[in-house]
């Protein structure tokens, strides 16, 4: 009963769809029948085993807030703290510049970042690149939208030599200081994964006042709401909308400046250390 379980991400064991997404992938055919009973019930028993082990947990800390969802027999134990990211830096001089910079410029670059060979990059890149993007670069738009994809290139399954001269994208690799991609890029596109885990990276842009459009879950993960420097687009109409909003410098600033305010209300490392701290001085 002393144990405390902190998770990042509760779907490997939690989260059937997933597992059954990724089962019938690799499952085809009468013939793969017993393979496939077999990983059922494999799921199951983890399943079942990691519940009885969260039950005799006396708290359980989370980092993602829709993950209570997950495991209703035990809410009250739960408590979520947002993540702690102490290499995030707040710099407001970079508003304006890089709302002049793309005001002034032929394209608007839009950031992306992930490994190819992730799941949510793999489903998610060619709705980008094969309809997000070409639709609203044929409607009336005075600037071209390329996407700036930041993360390794290798393991894609055919995705970056499909899409390596597509005249949409910026491939740029995997890089380890990603400063200068909050300062250079108009904003960011986060698009729904298929697991509960938190996306740090919405933290990222929000220390560096960069908008942030992304999927209502991945707000409701971090308990942020549409409006403090994020926006909800989950189609192209959506998108469209909320690019168009974006390209007034008013509403650009208003939203970068709401970023810098949800960083510092709820993501702020000394406030949450000093929060944790707090908690397990009362345990």
């Amino acid at each position: 009963n002393d144990i405390i379980l902190c998770l990042h991400d509760i779907d490997p064991a939690l989260n059937f769809y997933k597992f059954k997404y990724k089962l019938d992938s690799q499952v085809r055919g009468l013939k793969n029948w017993y393979n496939s009973c077999f990983l059922y019930w494999n799921f199951f028993f983890h399943t079942l085993l990691f519940h009885l082990f969260l039950i005799q947990c006396k708290k359980i800390l989370i980092h993602g807030k829709n993950m209570k969802s997950y495991i209703s027999l035990i809410k009250k134990k739960v408590e979520y703290f947002p993540p702690v990211v102490p290499f995030l830096i707040n710099n407001k001089k970079y508003i304006v510049n890089r709302y002049e910079n793309f005001k002034n410029s032929n394209t608007i670059k839009m950031l992306y970042i992930g490994k190819l060979s992730n799941s949510h990059t793999q489903k998610s890149l060619p709705f980008i690149l094969d309809k997000l993007l070409p639709t609203l670069n044929q409607a009336s738009r005075k600037q071209k939208l390329v996407l700036r994809v930041i993360g390794n290139t290798s393991n894609s399954s055919g995705l970056y030599q499909k899409y390596k001269n597509n005249e949409n994208v910026e491939f740029a690799g995997f890089k380890e200081n990603l400063n200068d991609e909050y300062k250079n890029n108009f904003c960011q596109i986060v698009t729904e994964g298929l697991n509960t885990g938190v996306r740090i990276k919405i933290i990222e842009s929000l220390s560096n006042g960069l908008p942030i459009i992304t999927s209502k879950k991945e707000l409701e993960t971090l308990d942020v709401n549409e409006g403090e420097g994020c926006f909800v687009a989950e189609n192209i109409d959506q998108y469209f909308k909320v690019l168009e909003a974006l390209s007034n410098y008013n509403a650009y600033v208003s939203a970068s400046k709401n970023a810098f305010k949800t960083y510092e209300k709820k993501f702020r490392s000394d406030k949450v250390i000093a929060k944790l701290a707090l908690f397990f001085k009362s345990l």
